[in-house]
């Protein structure tokens, strides 16, 4: 863990000094694929500092040791995108007494909005800031069930093109009965990737 807290500042430091901008109509295009991590939350929003404890821990955290999601998006206009993304994963670290290796799945479409367009914040070069509001689709071991997606994200790039993506995502089971393997409905999923912004016909 110590290693990857100082990799991941050497990357700060290294993007720092590029000039970068936001996904914008001339390259309305991004790709990213990477690691998702799953952490199955025992609180759910109306026990917020159980929640807020839980999903700060990485004791309860599963990781899949492979490229486990890809997504697509696209710039649409005033700093909107949409992006489909999809993931896979292995499930029970932290998660369950008696059980390992439940298989995860999900697939989901977000709207985003990239908040240096937002008047109040400005662009901020290389650090590319968003929030994001989706809905998905869920499956742990055969037991599936659409969910809705809150998003918190950013990119880091290092020049127009090539950067990291850091996305972490609230997902809450929303029909029926929810997801019987999952004890709170809720889980978060968070995700580092590289992402590659083109143009059209690129």
């Amino acid at each position: 863990m110590r290693n990857l807290k100082v990799a991941l500042m050497a990357l700060f430091v290294f993007a720092g000094i590029s000039n970068a901008t936001a996904q914008d109509s001339d390259n309305p295009w991004t790709m990213s694929f990477g690691i998702n991590m799953v952490d199955i939350s025992s609180a759910g929003l109306s026990s917020p500092v159980d929640a807020l404890k839980d999903y700060i821990g990485i004791s309860d955290v599963n990781v899949l040791p492979a490229i486990s999601r890809i997504s697509v998006s696209r710039f649409i206009d005033k700093g909107f995108s949409v992006e489909l993304a999809g993931a896979l994963n292995k499930i029970g670290n932290g998660a369950y007494d008696d059980v390992d290796d439940l298989s995860f799945f999900s697939l989901d479409a977000n709207a985003r909005y990239d908040l240096n367009s937002a008047s109040f914040i400005g662009e901020t070069g290389w650090f590319d800031p968003y929030v994001g509001f989706g809905i998905g689709y869920t499956s742990i071991d055969g037991d599936g069930n659409m969910t809705m997606n809150p998003t918190l994200g950013f990119n880091t790039w290092f020049n127009e093109n090539v950067g990291l993506n850091f996305q972490s995502s609230y997902k809450s089971a929303i029909l029926g009965d929810g997801i019987a393997t999952l004890p709170k409905d809720v889980y978060f999923q968070h995700s580092i990737g590289l992402i590659i912004r083109f143009a059209d016909g690129n």
